[in-house]
């Protein structure tokens, strides 16, 4: 099998930001994000020049996507961009969430 030279994997990036449509659905549970939600969006490198989305309910957040995120931004949940439409009380719900799923 031959490998393309010069392909290198890329890490995931990561950030928070609301819906602005109703048509993604949650990776954990299935169901639609709904329009202004919080979300997590993923952006996922899955070979070269080609990216996915993916999409997760802020409330769906796993541990293991948690962790994921916590490593792709120095060790540190904060560090996650968030977009600047997501309100205060919002963010602060998400990070705490992130944060004691991301020390599990």
């Amino acid at each position: 099998m031959k490998r393309a030279s010069g392909f290198r994997t890329r890490a995931s990036k990561y950030w928070i930001g609301l819906a602005p449509s109703s048509r993604a659905k949650c990776r954990s549970c299935k169901q639609l994000v709904q329009k202004g939600e919080a979300r997590i969006v993923t952006l996922a490198f899955v070979r070269p020049g080609h990216s996915c989305k993916l999409v997760s309910h802020a409330r769906c957040a796993t541990a293991a996507l948690a962790r994921a995120m916590k490593d792709a931004c120095w060790g540190d949940v904060e560090r996650v961009p968030m977009a600047k439409e997501v309100s205060a009380e919002e963010s602060r719900e998400v990070r705490a969430r992130l944060l004691s799923l991301s020390a599990t």
